[in-house]
């Protein structure tokens, strides 16, 4: 599996760095010079291997969070599923077993989480750890 399938979207993870979660992701998204050409394409690159695999011209656009890194960062009281279109789901319960919000889909499980953490910041229902 590609791993651009196994962190979330550019676009939710420029939300997320946006809405001040801590960049520390094992893969982030890059600006990176194409070596044929002056063109920039945008990939994710395991942090460790970025220099090597780059070289000179690479740019960390945004942490690519993987399903694990965003499970560590939302609150514990989440359910996931997938629906019969084979979309994930995933939404939180209160203590009491209430619904905060009632899904959100998304193709991809990383997607799906990265959706629900957005919602909750958004709409401040949960605070994001002190930075050390």
């Amino acid at each position: 599996m590609k791993i651009e399938n196994q962190v979330c979207s550019l676009k939710l993870a420029k939300k997320l760095k946006e809405l001040g979660v801590e960049q520390l992701g094992l893969f982030s998204w890059y600006k990176v010079k194409e070596r044929f050409g002056d063109g920039i394409k945008i990939e994710v690159i395991n942090n460790m291997y970025a220099d090597d695999v780059c070289g000179d011209g690479v740019e960390v656009v945004c942490s690519a969070f993987s399903v694990a890194e965003l499970g560590e960062i939302l609150p514990k009281n989440f359910v996931q599923q997938r629906d019969h279109w084979n979309k994930f789901l995933v939404w939180l319960i209160e203590n009491d077993g209430k619904e905060i919000r009632p899904e959100t889909r998304a193709k991809s499980e990383a997607n799906a989480r990265a959706k629900m953490l957005v919602y909750l910041l958004e709409n401040k229902l949960i605070k994001l750890k002190e930075k050390k």
